[in-house]
């Protein structure tokens, strides 16, 4: 967010307590329940999804480029979850992606600078 009269915590304000997205929760039917399972929440945000998945029993790589979202996911997360969650601040040009079974990325690619997307996609076909 460029604007400096806005920040990620006015926008994390605005959509608290929203529901997970309706694409991730498609996604996940197609996978077995009870497996072991690995996934990147890429552009977490404030960790509506991220929860989710930790909530299914899947081990998750939380990244945000924004410190505040990573901070708002771990109020969000129980103790006990949190042994399955490894979380990143980082760009998409400095991103590094661990192997996983799903990568959900929901309105995040968009903030990829376009001399970056190549290489951030190469990353993400080489994790899945």
């Amino acid at each position: 967010m460029s604007d400096e009269n806005y920040s990620w915590d006015d926008y994390y304000n605005k959509i608290q307590g929203r529901a997970p997205r309706q694409l991730l929760l498609d996604a996940l039917e197609k996978y077995p329940a009870g497996e072991a399972l690995h996934a990147i929440d890429l552009g977490c945000g404030d960790g509506t999804e991220t929860t989710v998945l930790l909530s299914r029993g899947w081990h998750v790589h939380a990244v945000d480029g924004a410190e505040a979202g990573i901070k708002r996911l771990m109020n969000k997360v129980p103790v006990e979850a949190q042994v399955r969650l490894g979380t990143q601040v980082a760009k998409f040009e400095e991103v590094a992606l661990p192997s996983a079974d799903l990568i959900h990325a929901s309105y995040s690619i968009p903030f990829c600078h376009p001399h970056h997307f190549p290489a951030l996609w190469g990353k993400i076909t080489n994790s899945l």
